[in-house]
């Protein structure tokens, strides 16, 4: 049943539209990334943004993500409990966010990857203290490993990346390319960067 949004950080002002763009638990909570559009006399600027909730559908806040550009957007989070990363764009072009309940920083050194914002962006897979990224990039998927200052690019399948999952040292990449049947990409993570 759709509850109302009336009174909550979720509610959009007329000053402010919120959009969510999916969702994911974290703890006894949702975590729902998206873009904060804000509406000021003559400006709109778009802002990557996180809806947290305390428990379920109760206590909500919004996140404004830091170092979101002119215009950026949260799409997928993977969360351990309430710490997650944050995937998203900031200004066409690939964000990671860590955020916890006390703290949130724009992850640095992630190479530049220009990517379709409308596209989708499979959640981050965090395995140990790195972090796996699977993008779409122009007619391929490119796939970025690193957490702290060191990251790796390494080139995927054809295709739009439609979603991604760790499995026994394996990544498994879902493919959608322009023409044919969505394909399963197969790589050991040692493998990669």
């Amino acid at each position: 049943m759709r509850q109302s949004s009336a009174g909550s950080a979720l509610e959009s002002t007329p000053g402010l539209l919120v959009g969510p763009r999916s969702a994911t638990n974290a703890g006894a909570g949702v975590v729902l990334p998206g873009s904060a559009l804000h509406l000021a006399r003559g400006k709109i600027q778009q802002s990557a943004a996180v809806w947290r909730s305390e428990r379920l559908n109760g206590g909500w806040a919004r996140v404004d993500l830091p170092d979101s550009g002119a215009k950026g957007e949260a799409v997928s989070a993977q969360c351990a409990g309430h710490n997650c990363v944050v995937a998203g764009y900031v200004d066409n072009a690939v964000a990671l966010w860590r955020l916890s309940p006390s703290t949130v920083s724009r992850l640095p050194d992630v190479p530049q990857v220009a990517s379709n914002p409308r596209s989708p962006i499979p959640a981050p897979l965090v395995s140990g203290a790195g972090i796996i990224e699977v993008v779409s990039a122009g007619l391929n998927v490119v796939v970025l490993t690193g957490g702290g200052q060191h990251w790796a690019l390494s080139r995927g399948p054809v295709g739009r990346a439609a979603s991604s999952a760790l499995a026994g040292g394996w990544l498994n990449v879902i493919a959608e390319p322009a023409v044919g049947p969505a394909v399963l990409w197969r790589c050991p993570v040692k493998d990669l960067g």
